[in-house]
């Protein structure tokens, strides 16, 4: 649940109204907040959710939903409301922002300043809304929609709702869904636990994420939704691990450049370029090719010197592109790495 989401405020609307005159601070609302003139828009994003008992109450920032922060509510009547926040941990540790507005109906709107621990200062806009008591997924909405309407109900605290948004959205494809909803059957957080389904839909998602691909390491290690099974733990491991360190070298290529493109070209020439990326790759390559052979009944004896000799002929057309860009064009220095083995240091089937 790491994504900023962007439920729009004006789509979802308001079934309660609520009276400026009311001294109780209603419980849920759906809050867009922004330093621009973004919350003034007919159809504001949900950033974040308020959630109070009495005057006091706490906010989730759905792009961060482990962020701790406090809120304090000073004045809720005569249709004027006061609202403190302190930033505990998360993205802002240390700030604090004091909300002042107008009550209308179900929705407040109004200024902001944030305070840094620095003596920083800055000024936006917000406005929230009480959110209907049908707030749910369209089943026709694109996958994304139903992933964003999937945080914000996470953030509300509406488990099964918001369970079947992620499901929605996973039903079509959407990897961050998947690994969601894998994580929600594993733990039982808006449906029946089941670590059969967990595990199915970490499958689902384990290539394109290392945290599914750990939890599927995991689970087949310690037979947890599934039979144990040991090649295929240290092979999710190994993917993990892959996808992790090319993620982490795509982060750190060029951090504090501006350029961020060629940041990111030069973080995807080290993982195309990098011996030990490229020996994990190979290894991970090597190890799915056994499993995807063995599942079709081939023993793994004989699994392995076919992917062994799979790996082989891929150095070896990796080697004859490289020396076919020297012969085509001498001035190119791409360092040429010829293999060491040969077919007769290989079983091939």
């Amino acid at each position: 649940m790491r994504k900023l989401v962007l439920v729009f405020l004006g789509m979802l609307g308001s079934s309660a109204l609520l009276a400026q005159t009311s001294r109780a601070m209603p419980a849920k609302w759906l809050l867009c907040e922004a330093l621009n003139n973004d919350c003034d828009r007919v159809q504001p994003a949900t950033t974040d959710v308020w959630l109070f008992n009495g005057p006091k109450g706490k906010q989730t920032i759905l792009a961060s939903l482990s962020s701790q922060i406090e809120l304090t509510v000073e004045r809720f009547e005569g249709g004027s409301v006061v609202i403190h926040r302190k930033d505990l941990s998360g993205l802002y540790p240390g700030w604090t922002a004091t909300y002042t507005g107008t009550v209308q109906g179900g929705e407040m709107r109004g200024a902001a300043i944030f305070s840094g621990p620095r003596n920083e200062t800055l000024h936006g806009k917000w406005v929230a809304i009480i959110p209907p008591k049908d707030l749910g997924c369209n089943p026709s909405a694109p996958g994304q929609d139903a992933v964003k309407a999937g945080i914000a109900l996470f953030g509300l605290g509406e488990k099964t709702p918001a369970f079947e948004c992620y499901l929605l959205a996973a039903q079509e494809g959407d990897h961050d869904a998947e690994n969601e909803v894998a994580g929600l059957y594993h733990v039982g957080y808006g449906t029946p636990q089941d670590d059969a389904k967990a595990v199915y839909w970490w499958q689902k998602s384990g290539e394109f994420s290392s945290m599914a691909a750990n939890n599927l390491s995991i689970a087949y290690k310690n037979g947890i939704g599934t039979e144990t099974n040991p090649l295929k733990a240290q092979y999710w491991a190994d993917t993990a691990t892959l996808l992790h360190n090319e993620v982490d070298v795509l982060a750190n290529a060029h951090p504090t450049s501006i350029l961020d493109g060629i940041g990111y070209a030069f973080g995807a020439y080290i993982i195309a370029t990098s011996d030990d990326m490229s020996t994990l790759r190979a290894k991970v390559k090597r190890e799915g090719t056994v499993i995807d052979l063995m599942d079709k009944g081939v023993s793994r004896e004989e699994a392995e010197g076919i992917a062994k000799a799979q790996e082989h002929a891929e150095k070896w057309r990796q080697y004859e592109l490289c020396a076919e860009s020297h012969r085509s064009d001498p001035n190119v220095r791409f360092d040429c790495k010829k293999p060491t083995d040969t077919l007769s240091d290989i079983l091939v089937y």
